[in-house]
């Protein structure tokens, strides 16, 4: 119930937008799903510029500091957006990765900037995503494999909010697994 509440506060899009630091919100989430046993990674090199410089200047990566973990210097730029429910959506998505995930495979995080758009790609190595349920897998209450746990409403979630931000969120075989990719537009 509380998921379904949830949703419709995001189709509402009562929430201020607000300006945030992408690489803030994309390390809480790892910070929220990683562990030793289902580790979560940031992939990118280039990102989008740090706070400090002006948006949509691309800036290079800085690998983290020995003993350090990647999550606490992940570096982006400023991305104009309700942040709690952009936050939720890449968490519905990584959750999601996780669970279709063989135990000790990585799941990966890579953003994509370009002028108009952020593209958040989420990557697992599971078994993919059949053609025939690629759109299907975003309708409320469906679950492709009734045995593994959910509500079928993470999916439904993520695309609901990248839509109410100008976006979308799609899903792609880019090789093994599955690619679910979050447009956000960037104002």
């Amino acid at each position: 119930v509380s998921r379904l509440l949830e949703l419709s506060r995001i189709e509402a899009a009562t929430e201020e937008m607000v300006e945030v630091a992408l690489g803030s919100l994309i390390a809480r989430v790892i910070h929220r799903t990683h562990s030793e046993q289902q580790p979560v990674r940031w992939r990118d090199r280039q990102l989008l510029s740090p706070p400090a410089a002006p948006p949509r200047q691309p800036t290079p990566h800085r690998e983290p500091a020995p003993g350090q973990s990647r999550g606490q210097h992940i570096q982006a730029g400023r991305l104009r957006c309700r942040p709690a429910d952009v936050e939720r959506a890449l968490l519905n998505l990584v959750e999601n990765a996780l669970r279709f995930s063989p135990p000790g495979e990585a799941v990966e995080i890579s953003v994509e900037p370009t002028q108009r758009w952020l593209a958040i790609a989420v990557t697992d190595h599971g078994p993919g995503v059949a053609s025939d349920e690629r759109e299907r897998i975003f309708q409320r209450f469906y679950t492709t494999d009734v045995e593994r746990s959910g509500t079928g409403l993470g999916l439904a979630i993520a695309r609901s909010v990248a839509r109410s931000h100008g976006g979308d969120v799609v899903v792609s075989d880019r090789g093994p697994g599955a690619t679910f990719i979050m447009t956000l537009l960037c104002e």
